[in-house]
Parts: C-alpha cells; structure tokens; sequence
C-alpha cells in the first residue's frame, strides 16, 4: 500500500519529502474553543475539577437521584420499568463501589 501524508494524499515510497507548508499562526490557549476540533484530538466535555473519582461519583450520584425521581413521580411501576431501575441503581452502586475499593 502506499503511504499517506498527513493530508492524506497517497504518496510512494521513493518520492521525495513533501515540501514544507507554511505554517499558520497557533491560537493562544487550549484547543477546547472549538469543541469540534476537541472532539477530534480525543478530547470531550471537560468541567475543571471534575476528574476521576468525582466525575464517577457525580456521574452516579445523578443517575441514582434520576431514578429515585423517577420512581417516586410513577403512578404505576410496570414490570420492565422495575427491572430498567433495578439494572441502573446496580450499576450506580457498582460506579461508587469501585471509588470506594480505589
């Protein structure tokens, strides 16, 4: 196969380098002022401070309160309802769990 260049135009094996383009100016700061390109490098939704453990926990703590909401404002709790509850706050248990054992 042939190689790619970063541009991805193909490019054999016994071309010569590609000629060096001009470079653009850099913006000051974090890629995170374009949430797209952020996306692109592997990044994602970021709140400072909200790292590790807390993000699990805080993540798990919304869910357990969601369901706790959600069951309490039910006037009926069908069957799969309970069982959709019962998968979620294990899974929330298990997410606060595993904060704990680490």
């Amino acid at each position: 196969r042939p190689h790619c260049t970063p541009r991805g135009k193909p490019r054999l094996a016994g071309d010569p380098s590609p000629t060096p383009q001009a470079t653009t100016p850099r913006a000051k700061g974090s890629f995170y002022r374009r949430p797209a390109k952020a996306l692109e490098r592997g990044g994602g939704f970021y709140v400072p401070g909200l790292e590790g453990d807390r993000l699990r926990v805080a993540a798990a703590g919304l869910v357990a309160v969601g369901l706790a909401l959600n069951h309490a404002f039910s006037a009926e709790v069908a069957p799969a309802q309970a069982a959709s509850e019962a998968v979620g706050g294990a899974l929330a248990a298990l997410a606060l769990a595993q904060v704990a054992v680490e």
